[in-house]
């Protein structure tokens, strides 16, 4: 996405962190301390971050990347479970680390 867009973006999710930690916890029913896609897009809206589908798609795929290639060791050895396309979800403490 274009600098603008990515700092609109990054404003937003800053602005609405303490409501987005809110959301992300009641979104993980399971207390996993992850969320799938669809719970975390419900979370973005409920806190207020105006986001469409596609933005939504890129700041997921942008931290859940992160969060897999340090979760890798992990994962190997049978530590996390998840449920999404690689095995793994958002994680919220890491996720929220680094918008805040």
């Amino acid at each position: 996405p274009k600098p603008e867009t990515r700092a609109r973006i990054g404003r937003q999710l800053r602005e609405k962190a303490p409501r987005l930690k809110q959301t992300l916890a009641v979104m993980d029913a399971a207390g996993a301390g992850e969320v799938q896609f669809p719970e975390f897009c419900a979370a973005l809206k409920s806190a207020g971050v105006l986001l469409g589908e596609r933005d939504s798609r890129r700041v997921w795929d942008e931290h859940t990347s992160r969060d897999q290639s340090r979760d890798q060791p992990r994962d190997q050895s049978g530590g996390h479970s998840g449920g999404g396309p690689n095995g793994s979800g958002l994680h919220i403490r890491e996720f929220l680390a680094e918008i805040e």
